[in-house]
């Protein structure tokens, strides 16, 4: 189920951004090999890099790579994160991350360090869902903005985003 960013207003005033979402995410999409879901793109090109709650920190392809929420830099880190974990003490994942081969993509993280990714389609799951590393990893069988509207509005138990007031901010600007 998607829900529709006019939904999101009420929350985080209306989106940022007018941005052609073909073009924030034409450069990632095709590095990554994948088309990423639309409603994600929806929400993000809208709304650009922020952060929800003062805990959920969403990602951008055209953010500044400056430490910004560029969500290049972010999958880089996120990558490097956890080969060093594997290395240094034998980490095993439940989930493979990117480039693995039908890797999860890191697309936020939360305040704590806690890891949100979209999970692409596969065999068994013919559609995307999140997966939230938050000590266990746990999948959430839904789309982006379904989680995020629910986890929000707190229809939806997420441990770091429990008994927050609803907040908005965007985080740097985008570039063209």
């Amino acid at each position: 189920m998607t829900v529709e960013i006019s939904a999101f207003v009420e929350f985080f005033g209306p989106p940022l951004y007018d941005r052609s979402v073909e073009r924030d995410w034409e450069e990632f999409e095709n590095l990554v090999g994948i088309q990423m879901p639309s409603d994600y793109k929806e929400f993000v090109s809208a709304y650009g890099p922020c952060c929800i709650n003062d805990t959920l920190l969403i990602f951008h392809p055209a953010a500044p790579r400056d430490g910004s929420l560029n969500l290049f830099e972010e999958v880089g880190n996120v990558v490097d994160q956890y080969r060093f974990l594997r290395a240094v003490q034998s980490y095993e994942k439940p989930y493979p991350i990117y480039p693995e081969p039908g890797g999860c993509i890191p697309v936020a993280r939360t305040t704590g360090g806690n890891q949100v990714f979209l999970k692409p389609p596969s065999g068994e799951a013919p559609t995307w869902s999140l997966v939230v590393e938050m000590g266990e990893w746990v999948d959430f069988p839904s789309d982006f903005t379904y989680f995020l509207y629910r986890a929000t509005v707190g229809d939806l138990y997420v441990p770091f985003m429990v008994d927050l007031d609803v907040s908005f901010e965007a985080v740097g600007r985008l570039g063209d």
